[in-house]
């Protein structure tokens, strides 16, 4: 019985997350990762720091470096710049900003690692 449950909640979740066919903002808006990068090279510059060649910029961001980079990609959700599907489960992100900020945390964390541009590493 518990297998069934647990098996129907994950059916749940799943369907709340599929996207409706329409994408917020329009398909102008940047996209996650490009609103992350971009975030990261304007904290870079405000803070006059320079990433050496193959090292991460994950590695010179102080505590309040994150903390500023997750305000300003919760920023770039809450007005529309980010593109973020319309799904019961992201309305909600956007409506509570401890959701969000969660989120938004595991997305920078994210593109840390994955994008080459970030993490120091070649394509």
């Amino acid at each position: 019985m518990f297998g069934k449950e647990n098996l129907k909640a994950k059916e749940e979740v799943k369907e709340q997350s599929k996207p409706t066919g329409k994408v917020k903002p329009e398909k102008k808006g940047l996209t996650q990762r490009e609103a992350v990068y971009l975030r990261v090279i304007e904290l870079l510059k405000e803070n006059n720091i320079k990433v050496e060649n193959g090292k991460s910029t994950r590695d010179y961001f102080t505590s309040e470096h994150l903390n500023a980079l997750t305000e300003r990609v919760m920023s770039d959700f809450k007005s529309g710049k980010t593109k973020f599907f319309d799904t019961p489960l992201n309305t909600e992100k956007l409506q509570d900003d401890e959701k969000l900020k969660k989120y938004v945390i595991g997305l920078c964390s994210n593109w840390f690692r994955k994008d080459p541009r970030l993490n120091g590493k070649s394509a």
